[in-house]
């Protein structure tokens, strides 16, 4: 299940440059994420760290990623990327407040 998160999200590759990018998620589940930067230099299959924080938290939440697919749309690239490594409280704490918002919100609609 893909939930529509708008969360602001950094990311770098692995390899190559040491300066995170800025993006903004257009959805996430526990296993992925897709979302839209100006700019973004890796390609499918290349591996990348992601760091964002959820509405709750203060800190960062690190993930490692591999690129599953990249499109350019307009002046906006758009990627997809799956989680290959993070952390076992974010994954099973953190990652949880997202998932029990939009549940919440689909109460009330």
């Amino acid at each position: 299940m893909r939930i529509r998160v708008p969360l602001s999200v950094e990311f770098m590759p692995l390899q190559g440059t040491d300066r995170y990018i800025s993006g903004k998620t257009i959805n996430f589940s526990r296993d992925g994420m897709s979302f839209t930067s100006d700019r973004v230099e890796s390609e499918p299959k290349d591996p990348i760290m992601i760091k964002f924080k959820l509405l709750k938290d203060f800190e960062y939440i690190y993930a490692k990623a591999v690129v599953i697919w990249k499109k350019q749309v307009s002046d906006k690239f758009w990627v997809g990327v799956k989680i290959d490594a993070i952390d076992k409280e974010s994954r099973n704490g953190k990652l949880n407040f997202p998932f029990n918002m939009w549940l919440e919100n689909q109460g009330n609609n």
